[in-house]
This record gives C-alpha cells, structure tokens and sequence, in this order.
C-alpha cells in the first residue's frame, strides 16, 4: 500500500468512480475517450486528486482516483460532469446527434472506497475495459 504524506497527513484513499453516458449512447470513441481523460486530469490535478487509472467502453468510463482526506468527493464529480459535458459537446459536435437530449451523463453515477480487493485487481479491472 503507497502512503500519501501531507503536511499533517499520511493517507491512502482510494475510490473508483464509474461515469454513464445518457441513455447509454455509445459516443466514447477513442478520440473522445482520450479527450475525456486529459479534461478530467485537469480538473483533478487542480483538487489534488490523481488519477491512477483511466478506461472504458463506449458508454461508460472508469477512474480510479486517489485523493486527500478533505476534498469534497461529490463536488468533484459534479465538476467533471458538467465541464466534460460542456466541452466534449462543444469538441466533438457529432455526439449531440446521438443523445436524445442535452444530457450527457445519467444523474447517477456509482463510487466506491477501494479496500476489499487489492488496487492492483482494480487496476487491471479498468485496464481491460473495452478489449
């Protein structure tokens, strides 16, 4: 297990996060995904939180995310909801042809604490997402 220090911290918190497309539309393509996970990177990177890993299929996408103990973990993702929507309809204009609406991700979303199984099943689950 790797320790985070802070300055009056050491902590491992780990969450896997898994995001749905509305209506589970299949408009993730590789190009998309990857545009996906660089705007997602910058919202975390300026919260502190990394993103260990990143992958998905064509309707959903999974993080697995390690953060500080006071970061605010639904503000976070209501961040990345709402700026990925806004910029991936703007970059990609063809996604909005295959949504029903203006939504872009289904109002939920699932999260959990990584603890009863190693990072490294967590990671290797993500890795095969979409093979």
């Amino acid at each position: 297990m790797e320790l985070t220090h802070a300055c009056h911290s050491i902590y491992s918190l780990n969450y896997h996060l898994v995001l749905v497309i509305a209506y589970r539309k299949k408009v993730l393509t590789k190009p998309v995904m990857k545009r996906l996970i660089e705007i997602t990177t910058n919202i975390t990177n300026g919260l502190k939180v990394q993103i260990t890993e990143a992958n998905g299929e064509k309707d959903h996408i999974h993080f697995l995310l390690s953060a500080p103990p006071d970061f605010n973990l639904c503000r976070m993702i209501n961040s990345i909801k709402t700026v990925t929507s806004r910029r991936l309809k703007q970059e990609f204009p063809e996604i909005q042809k295959k949504l029903w609406s203006q939504k872009f991700w289904t109002a939920s979303y699932y999260v959990t604490t990584v603890g009863d199984v190693s990072l490294e099943t967590i990671q290797n689950y993500i890795e095969s997402q979409g093979t």
